[in-house]
């Protein structure tokens, strides 16, 4: 959605997931269940796009999966995490071994291991959108 078009009281999470199925699933599960608006990219470079055209301040939580090509997970937080460092960032794998030292420094509000139960996603992104709000 072009970022002059969408209610700017509601807020906005980027889902970063090579999986369309996946993709459109949190897409629905996250619009659905927090009342947020929800972008969606197919890998890093397309995410960091959508990141740089975004009107500065207006992305409250960043959602993405570990392994995705042609830019991973990691790689792709670390760009994020350097673009826009006050954005919470949640990683999503089905690949759980190594996480740890592959994810150390990225300062990340959860991980959550697929397959996961999407109450559990809706649960940390609305506290984290509920604890932004507050700040604002």
């Amino acid at each position: 959605m072009p970022e002059g078009m969408r209610d700017a009281s509601r807020p906005l999470v980027l889902v970063v997931d090579d999986e369309e199925d996946i993709r459109h699933a949190l897409c629905e599960s996250l619009e659905a269940s927090l009342g947020c608006v929800v972008l969606t990219a197919a890998s890093g470079p397309e995410a960091l796009r959508l990141m740089r055209a975004a009107t500065p301040g207006t992305l409250d939580l960043i959602v993405s999966d570990l392994r995705m090509a042609p830019m991973d997970g990691p790689t792709f937080l670390r760009e994020a995490a350097r673009t826009h460092p006050d954005v919470p960032r949640i990683l999503m794998t089905a690949y759980p071994e190594g996480l740890a030292e592959a994810t150390k420094d990225l300062g990340l509000v959860v991980t959550l291991t697929k397959p996961f139960d999407v109450q559990a996603l809706q649960d940390v992104a609305g506290r984290v959108l509920a604890a932004r709000s507050a700040a604002r």
